[in-house]
């Protein structure tokens, strides 16, 4: 299933519900979320960034919750 984009007001929301999360690195990730192929590919992705940056948890656990979001309709529904 391919991701939608994210709107700004979203990845906000995210990032404000993370406050110990990287900021630049969740708004940078989620704000190109949507190029990836579908979540297989986003999470492969956000692995091996993780890997490479040495991100913590709690960014980890907002950019999870940023490409479940981008799984959804806009207005939270699932497809």
């Amino acid at each position: 299933m391919p991701l939608r984009e994210l709107t700004v007001e979203e990845i906000e929301e995210i990032v404000a519900s993370r406050p110990k999360a990287r900021r630049l690195a969740v708004e940078n990730f989620l704000v190109t979320v949507h190029h990836c192929e579908n979540a297989m590919t986003a999470l492969a992705n956000l692995e091996r960034d993780a890997k490479l940056y040495d991100w913590d948890f709690p960014t980890v656990e907002a950019i999870c919750l940023g490409i479940a979001k981008a799984m959804t309709k806009k207005g939270g529904e699932s497809d």
